[in-house]
């Protein structure tokens, strides 16, 4: 991997992560991904006295007032909500909620509610409030979630959660986070597919948008099992399950570019890396990307990578395409498709087979190009695609190699970020 890479552009962050949820079962711990926008209640039925889960005495929160209390409830269910006390403006703020069933009974018809201030955002929500519903909570189950918000206005901005079973709130917490001005931009550029055996390659952008130099700048990034580090920028400190560096500081409007590159080790859902950037009096960022790691599961290993993720404009570089053709049967010739950003130019593009490398033809359709691969494929058989590009303009652009589909095997696509500096 090449050494960090300067660059002065400024970084726009993007996060609206999908929904996911199921209920579970007892003594296990539920992951259930970020909470979703709802319409508000119009009739909310009778509510149970809230009770503070930090203090366990009935109070009143702050802000928008909640559904009215009424009925005390036996049912016995702690909500923790944790978040970071400071956080730059225009970041996404991540709430991580775990909620409990300490009794001894099961609770019924288990709802996740959030008001927040009118300065907070959901992404490309207009809604205050959120909602998730949980189901049923057996004794002992725990589960978990998250909300990401957003606000672009400094100083206290305050998230009210309350968990309400069967219309009737059993308990509810407040978080207020103190926002502060944008002083150190953050990004990170990751797959959100790839199969098992491939390659995750990941890029982290940081920018001091700052009049000042940030001192002691450091970037620890932590991944599950599913993921092996491989390959990391200059510099980088490798200890299971973390990849860091000390960065030293970044004067007003550098930036630094990081790369990390990881095998994915066996099949996952969702394995994810989380990225904490820390300096000097600055509030700390975490960023997180998340991707599947899908088992093979047709006729044909489709892989993509690119000898460099960071480019400057004029230098040229290759993206390889590469067929493996898991059967015991030659295989027909086959359609592929490869789409290059519109940073690049196409200088050309060989065919490897075994050890010998030749000229490919393909059909040029503005930035597609089309092969078709030569028959016959033999069992076990690999071939690559070498196409030779040229950077001609800055940005981040997506490259992208399709497979039609092959007998009832649909289409399969493979994706690969490269970003062009100046």
């Amino acid at each position: 991997m090449p050494a960090p890479g300067r660059v002065p552009d400024p970084i726009e962050l993007d996060a609206n992560p999908p929904e996911n949820g199921s209920n579970t079962t007892p003594n296990s711990v539920e992951k259930l991904g970020p909470i979703v926008p709802v319409e508000p209640r119009e009739n909310a039925a009778d509510a149970a006295p809230k009770v503070n889960s930090a203090t366990d005495e009935p109070s009143q929160p702050t802000g928008p007032e909640l559904a009215a209390p009424n009925n005390a409830s036996p049912r016995r269910l702690e909500l923790m909500v944790s978040s970071p006390p400071r956080h730059q403006v225009e970041g996404g703020v991540t709430y991580k909620l775990r909620i409990v069933n300490n009794g001894s009974d099961q609770v019924e018809n288990v709802v996740v509610e959030s008001e927040f201030d009118e300065s907070l955002v959901f992404p490309g929500r207009e809604e205050k409030r959120v909602r998730r519903a949980l189901g049923q909570m057996p004794p002992g189950a725990e589960k978990e979630m998250a909300l990401t918000l957003y606000s672009e206005q400094i100083g206290s901005q305050c998230c009210r959660f309350s968990v309400v079973s069967d219309g009737k709130e059993i308990v509810w917490k407040e978080v207020c986070v103190e926002f502060e001005q944008r002083r150190l931009d953050a990004r990170i550029v990751g797959p959100e597919k790839r199969t098992v055996g491939s390659r995750a390659e990941y890029i982290i952008k940081l920018l001091n948008t700052s009049a000042e130099d940030l001192e002691n700048v450091r970037v620890v990034i932590s991944h599950d099992a599913a993921l092996v580090a491989k390959e990391g920028s200059a510099g980088a400190e490798r200890k299971p399950g973390s990849m860091s560096w000390a960065l030293g500081s970044l004067e007003p409007g550098e930036g630094l570019q990081l790369q990390a590159e990881f095998a994915c080790s066996r099949a996952a859902g969702q394995s994810c890396l989380l990225v904490d950037v820390s300096a000097d009096d600055l509030p700390a960022e975490q960023l997180e990307s998340c991707l599947e790691i899908a088992l093979v599961r047709g006729p044909i290993d489709l892989r993509v990578s690119d000898h460099s993720d960071l480019v400057s404009v004029g230098e040229e570089t290759e993206y390889v395409v590469t067929l493996h053709n898991r059967t015991r049967m030659n295989m027909r010739p086959l359609e592929l498709t490869c789409t290059v950003p519109d940073t690049f130019r196409v200088l050309g593009a060989s065919l490897v087979v075994g050890k010998q490398r030749r000229k490919a033809t393909y059909r040029a359709d503005g930035q597609r190009l089309t092969f078709r691969t030569p028959a016959p494929m033999a069992p076990n058989a690999t071939l690559a695609y070498r196409i030779r590009v040229k950077a001609n303009a800055t940005g981040e652009g997506t490259f992208r190699a399709r497979l039609g589909q092959i007998g009832r095997h649909p289409p399969f696509e493979v994706v690969e970020t490269t970003i062009v500096n100046p």
